[in-house]
Parts: C-alpha cells; structure tokens; sequence
C-alpha cells in the first residue's frame, strides 16, 4: 500500500505582516508620536527577529513549506506565510536572545521594547489571535523577558566601563591564571563577587570574581556572562566583556 501524502501547511490568513501592521495603526491612533516611535522600532525589529531567525524552531512539515516559499518570496517569507500565533510564541526569544546579541540601543529603549511586546500580546490576546489557554504561559515568559532585559543591559554596560578601567596587560600573566573570552553561567551572587561554572564541565568553579556592587544587584544565579577572566593573586577579574543574558 502507498504511503500517505502529507499535506502541506497553507499560507495564513491573516498573516504576521497583515496583523503587526493592524497593531501599528490601532497603537498610532491612541498613542504621542513619540511614544509610537517606540512600537514602530520594536515592531520592525521583531519583523526582522521572524523573517531571519523564527523558522529555526519550526516543525518538519512547517520548515519544508518555509523553505519551498523562501524560494518564491525571499526573506520576509515567514511573516508573509506564518500567522499570528508564531508572533506569541517568538515575543520570549525575540526579547531575552535577539534584542540582547544583536540590537544596540540602551536601557530605556529595552525598556520600552518590553512594554511593546506586553501590550502586543495582551492585544493578540483580545483580538482572538492567541488561545486562551496558551495566553498566561505566553504572558509570563514575555513579562519575564521584559523585566531581566534591561537589567542585563545594564549589568552589560557597568562591566564594560568597569573592565575598561583594568589597567594591566594580559601578556603580564600567566597564561594559567587567564580564561579567554567565553559563556560562563553566573553559580552564585554576592554583594560585589560572583562565582562562574566554566563552560566545560567538571572545571573547578571560577571565583571569587570582583564586580561592582551594582551589577550583583542586578544580575541572578543561573544568568550567563560572556567575558575575560584575569587571575590577580587569589582574586579574579573581568578585563574584557560581552553581554549578560538572563534565563
């Protein structure tokens, strides 16, 4: 007996684009232009965040239809073919991943971003875009994202202002006493200390590490830091960083 043919997704309607599109212009109506200036940029990143990044989590069936329309389309397919519901499912890894590693913009503009995409949910949510029943586990991750991001970014700039102040050279150390740019995840919080797994494991654990008083105000056991790690004596220090990325 013949195989089953399996029967390939359809292009939504409405789609992602037709439905950001009516947010802007409800939002626009009701907004100061300033403040809508704020969701048309987070609304054209997020558009940016789905069209390049999003099909990385489709299903089988959904990346083959994906594939065969990026051919005719090109690279606003997912939102041209993909419907609303994939907004929702995004708004988490769009804030806490995308916004991190590749918009630069300062904390207000994360801020704002959160806000956005919280209104953007509960007004996928009135609109009937979103289920009810998958709503409040959406709603609790995106307010999660939107509270840790701009405390990462900001934790993110207090380390590179602080490491740009270490005034020694690293070919003065011991190559033993350095770790080299990599993801370390935060194992404990101190007032002014930290201490990191090293990304390999069964490493001995990195620390005491000395930072200032306010990014262990800011950042939690289990977020990661990317940095340079300097052993001075028996303290350790950051001389080069990236990002802090929350859960």
């Amino acid at each position: 007996m013949a195989g089953k043919m399996r029967k390939m997704p359809r292009p939504a309607d409405p789609n992602i684009e037709t439905v950001l599109d009516e947010f802007l212009e409800e939002q626009e109506r009701r907004l100061k232009p300033r403040t809508f200036r704020n969701y048309e940029d987070t609304v054209s990143l997020l558009k940016d965040y789905l069209n390049g990044y999003a099909y990385e989590s489709l299903s089988e069936s959904e990346h083959a239809f994906f594939e065969k329309k990026y051919e005719e389309i090109g690279e606003e397919a997912f939102c041209e073919i993909f419907g609303p519901e994939k907004i929702a499912e995004e708004l988490s890894p769009f804030l806490d991943d995308f916004m991190l590693r590749k918009v630069a913009a300062g904390e207000s503009f994360f801020k704002a971003a959160g806000t956005v995409c919280r209104k953007l949910l509960k007004w996928l949510e009135k609109k009937g875009y979103v289920r009810e029943e998958d709503a409040a586990d959406f709603k609790d991750r995106v307010s999660g994202a939107a509270r840790d991001v701009p405390r990462a970014e900001k934790a993110s700039q207090i380390l590179y202002e602080y490491s740009m102040m270490m005034s020694f050279g690293l070919e003065n150390v011991n190559p033993k006493n350095i770790r080299m740019m990599d993801y370390y995840m935060i194992y404990r919080v101190e007032p002014g200390r930290l201490w990191l797994a090293p990304p390999v494991a069964g490493e001995k654990m990195i620390g005491p590490v000395e930072v200032p008083e306010e990014v262990t105000d800011l950042v939690e056991e289990g977020w990661t830091l990317s940095c340079t790690l300097a052993r001075k004596g028996r303290r350790w220090l950051i001389v080069e960083t990236g990002n802090v990325y929350p859960l």
